[in-house]
This record gives structure tokens, C-alpha cells and sequence, in this order.
């Protein structure tokens, strides 16, 4: 396993935990993609008189052309990702990054300021919400495969449907149950520990020999299985009048949980055969699942990226057969993060294509759906993405000011629409910490009032006691 040596922050900042991978996208690949710098090309190129369409030439001479902020135009660069991912410890100083970080960082930048054109990063709103969930995904680019050291209950908060809270223990060993064979039964008689409540109890049993007795419908909460277990005297599952038995401190089964997770899904195999280990998340967006890494071998095999002269690599081979290293690693490889860049930018806008176009509504909540599969590290994408607003991030609101400034009607109405938006009050739930987000953004609100104050107007319709249009009429109170 591919792992990034760093230097760990001071004792009195928390580090955020390990973090899951987002589910495989249900989207195909995006069939109007014509590959880096390439245009698409008629079926037949010769030319052709315009056919008439119902709109005349002059009225089309009228079209209000689009105004193209500068600020789009311009590399992402490395200071304002730092201000974006800035973290501060207790006394309010600004924790620098690693050596190692800062080199991770350079070399993420070069490559993705050199494929971002081709892979819808074009704008502000674009580049802002690409940085905001890779850098959620990928602990502020400093980790580029999916964390393993989970606990049960990391396990139980993440991932809690794929593991059963009250599962027999016997069905492991079952032929017949879909789990046969996930645990052996000598790897379940390392991890349960019994204690007779009778010191002098004269019929003592050892866990097999119970399992296969008295207590052979016993239950477990898988999630004790598989995580890590960190308490010191264990976890309690049973206690009677005769005994205890306790899941005892271990550490978790780093192959088997992602087996479990992502087995059985996005072309990965059954848990048993480890598809869900080998294609667990890599790169900076943390691509996940044999589907998602065969989509993005196939992507540069047919679309070749600038300056890449490697060629096709099957990302879905391993080393040899039924082995757990492969071509895979090569993405999460922090020596060579090219691998680590192309994948997330396929994924953005090709695998994943309506991820440009939520970026474009600033909708933080929708593009970490369609990146997490769901709404984990909410509250940290959501911090991200309002400090990449600013003008020491990736300068959207300036974006908003000059489209607004300089833009035609079409362009002026939809920063209007976007900054409401962000002037709503909206909360969702962080599924990773259980805290509820507001999504609202303070900067955002003074912006549209700046740009819209007749917007914050009540309007004729909202006055106490006035009736709002098509609002059915109110029936006076009875009278007691």
C-alpha cells in the first residue's frame, strides 16, 4: 500500500479522519468528449450552404454575445489552494504544510493546469468546486488512496449498510450464506474472548465449543469484526447469568472491510475474490470501484493526454493471479501523481459529465453527491468551497462581479439566481460527523444584495394581511 510520509500536524490539531470513497457513478462516458484539444468532426466535412432555421440573419447579428471573465482564464495556483485548505491550531497560527505536501502540491498543479481546459476546469465556479472536493477527498492533497484503518464505529458511521448490527456468528461458516468463508473459523476464535462469571465453574467451554452448543445463535455487530477495535477490555456481545463474551481489542481487517464495502458493485466481484480492496479509492478525487478504473484506461487509450507518452495501461491488472498489487497502485503513486490527476479529471468531466454543470449553478450540496455518493465531509467541502469564493481563493464572487458588470442578460440573471442561492438558509447532515450544515453564505448574501437590492425589497404579495396572487382565499374566523 502506497502510503504519503509527512509530517504530522501538532498534538492539538485534530487529523481528519480516514475518509470513504464515493460510490461508482451511474452516469456512461460522455459521448460529445472529442479528447484533449480536439474538435469534433462532421460526418461529412465538406462545406455546406446554411440551411434556414426560422431566425433572421440580422436578428441572429444581434445575439448578445457572451463576456468571458479573465479570471477564468488563469492557472490554479498553489497559494490560493493553501488559502482554500488553510488550517490554524489552537493559537490561531497557520499550520504550513509538509515538504513533502508542498512537492505533492507543485506537482498536482502542473498537471492539472495543463489538462483543465480540456476537461471542462474553465471557469472560476469550476475550478473552485473541483478543488473543494478534492481536497475532501484526498485529506488536503496529502493522501491518494483511501484510508484503511478504520474502527468499528468509523465503520458503523460510513458504511453502515453494508455491515449487519445483529449477525450470526455460525453463518460464516455456513456454505450456504452469502458470508461463507468472509471469516474463517479460526480467525473468529482469535477475536472472541470468554470469561465464567463462577471462577470455580466446573463445565467450562472454549468460544468453537460453544458455538457449536449452547450459543450457536449467538450475534455479533459486524462492524466489531472488521473495524479496528481500540477498547482496552474489549467489546462486550454477551452476558448471561453463566458468562461473558467480548470482541477483544484487535486491529481492523484493512483487506476485508473495502472488500465488503465495494464488493459485489461497480464491476467489482464478491467480497471473497478482493475486487473491493484492489479497486478501492485513488488519486485526488479517490477513484473507486473496476468499473471507474476500466473507464479511465479506456479514456486515454482512445483520447491520449498532452505530453503523456506512456500509452495504455490496463489499470485493472494485477501483478499476477489473484494478486492484491497491480496496475491500480499506479494511481494512488506518490511518485508519480500524473496518474492521480488524469483520473480525477476523467471522472469530472467524462465519467461523471453533470459535474461541470452543478459547479456552474455553485451548488456545494449537489456536486458532493455526485462526487461522496452521498453527503460525507459535507461541512468541510462546504468551508472549502466558501473560502475558494474569495478573492485569495479562486476569486468566484469577483467572477459574479464581472459577469454581472460586463455580461449579457442570460449571464446577469444567472449570477442573480446563483447568489440567492447562496443567500438561502439550507442545512443538510454531514454523514460522517452528524452535525447539520448551513449551507448559507454570508458573503454571498452581501454580494446579492449589493448587485440586486431590489431582490430584498418585500414585495406587494408579502405585506401582512395582502393576498398573494393565485393564493386561494381566506375564510374570516367564526365567531364563538
Amino acid at each position: 500500500m502506497v502510503k504519503v510520509t509527512s509530517q504530522p500536524p501538532p498534538a492539538n490539531v485534530p487529523v481528519p479522519e480516514d475518509r470513504p470513497l464515493p460510490p461508482g457513478p451511474d452516469e456512461g462516458i460522455d459521448v460529445d468528449f472529442h479528447g484533449p484539444q480536439g474538435e469534433a468532426q462532421p460526418a461529412n466535412s465538406q462545406d455546406k450552404s446554411p440551411e434556414y432555421n426560422g431566425v433572421a440573419s440580422n436578428e441572429k447579428d444581434e445575439k448578445e454575445e457572451e463576456y468571458k471573465c479573465p479570471e477564468c482564464e488563469k492557472e490554479i495556483t498553489a497559494e490560493q489552494v493553501k488559502f482554500i485548505i488553510e488550517q490554524k491550531d489552537k493559537k490561531g497560527n497557520v499550520i504550513a504544510l509538509s515538504a513533502d505536501d508542498e512537492k505533492h502540491l507543485t506537482d498536482i498543479l502542473t498537471y492539472l493546469n495543463k489538462y483543465r481546459k480540456d476537461y471542462k476546469l474553465d471557469t472560476c465556479l469550476r475550478k473552485a468546486h473541483f478543488i473543494a472536493q478534492a481536497a475532501a477527498e484526498c485529506g488536503r492533497f496529502s493522501t491518494f488512496e483511501e484510508g484503511l484503518n478504520y474502527g468499528h464505529k468509523g465503520l458503523r458511521g460510513n458504511f453502515s449498510k453494508y455491515f449487519v448490527s445483529s449477525f450470526k456468528i455460525n453463518d460464516y461458516f455456513n456454505p450456504k450464506h452469502e458470508r461463507y468463508n468472509c471469516f474463517t473459523k479460526a480467525e473468529i476464535i482469535d477475536l472472541l474472548a470468554v470469561e465464567y462469571k463462577k471462577k470455580d465453574e466446573k463445565d467450562k467451554k472454549d468460544i468453537q465449543t460453544l458455538l457449536e452448543g449452547d450459543y450457536k445463535e449467538l450475534t455479533v455487530d459486524e462492524t466489531l469484526l472488521y473495524g479496528r477495535v481500540d477498547e482496552k477490555n474489549g467489546v462486550l456481545i454477551k452476558d448471561d447469568a453463566t458468562l461473558k463474551i467480548s470482541v477483544k481489542k484487535h486491529d481492523a481487517f484493512k483487506i476485508k472491510w473495502p472488500s465488503r464495502v465495494y464488493g459485489d458493485r461497480m464491476s467489482n466481484g464478491k467480497e471473497t475474490g478482493h475486487d473491493g480492496y484492489r479497486f478501492r479509492g485513488r488519486g485526488i478525487i479517490q477513484l473507486t470501484g473496476k468499473e471507474n478504473y476500466t473507464k479511465f484506461g479506456n479514456h486515454r487509450k482512445e483520447h491520449p493526454f498532452p505530453d503523456d507518452t506512456t500509452g495504455y495501461i490496463d489499470f485493472t491488472a494485477n501483478d499476477s493471479e489473484g494478486a492484491l498489487k497491480g496496475n491500480y497502485d499506479k494511481i494512488s503513486d506518490t511518485g508519480n501523481l500524473m496518474y492521480a490527476v488524469q483520473s480525477a479529471v476523467v471522472f469530472w468531466a467524462i465519467t461523471t459529465s453533470s459535474l461541470p454543470g452543478l459547479a456552474d449553478e455553485d451548488d456545494i450540496k449537489q456536486t458532493t453527491y455526485r462526487v461522496n455518493g452521498g453527503y460525507k465531509h459535507l461541512g468541510e467541502r462546504n468551508d472549502f468551497i466558501k473560502r475558494a469564493r474569495l478573492d485569495d481563493g479562486l476569486k468566484v464572487f469577483t467572477h459574479y462581479r464581472n459577469l454581472h458588470t460586463n455580461g449579457n442578460k442570460s449571464q446577469k440573471d444567472t449570477v442573480i439566481k446563483n447568489l440567492k442561492l447562496l443567500s438561502e438558509s439550507r442545512t443538510k447532515k454531514d454523514e460522517a460527523t452528524d452535525k447539520m450544515i448551513e449551507l448559507k453564505d454570508p458573503e454571498g448574501e452581501k454580494l446579492k444584495n449589493e448587485l440586486a437590492p431590489e431582490t430584498t425589497k418585500p414585495q406587494a404579495g408579502d405585506q401582512p394581511g395582502a393576498k398573494k396572487e393565485g393564493a386561494p382565499a381566506v375564510a374570516p374566523p367564526k365567531k364563538k
